[in-house]
């Protein structure tokens, strides 16, 4: 598998990642789809450079159309930050889903109930 040593890679700067647990991760990946994962923008930021180093480095490349971020924070939180990869910008969403399950940017994820099952949450 190409991506296999992503996770070492991100481990070995150290302060990248986020505790889940009783444990830190810095990345989530199924096939060609990778989620990085870090506590504030300066992590992901990190994140982001060791990422697009990595994949450089093994002549691959990311569709940074197709490349999303997402914050996840307390309700009424403006995070006002420009992702950036090849110097292109990164669309910020508040709704993203990764391997069919609907995550949203707020405390509450009703978000996949709401799409799981076609009903109203209140």
């Amino acid at each position: 598998m190409i991506l296999a040593d992503l996770e070492e890679k991100l481990k070995k700067k150290g302060r990248c990642g986020t505790i889940l647990g009783n444990s830190k991760i810095y990345s989530l990946a199924y096939a060609d789809e990778v989620v990085l994962l870090a506590d504030n923008e300066t992590k992901m930021n990190l994140m982001m450079k060791i990422f697009e180093e990595y994949v450089g480095a093994k002549d691959l490349t990311v569709n940074v159309e197709k490349t999303k971020v997402m914050c996840f924070r307390r309700r009424n939180t403006v995070i006002d930050y420009v992702w950036k990869i090849k110097r292109q910008t990164v669309e910020s969403v508040e709704e993203f889903c990764y391997l069919r399950f609907w995550l949203e940017a707020g405390e509450e994820n009703e978000l996949q109930v709401k799409k799981k099952f076609n009903v109203r949450v209140m």
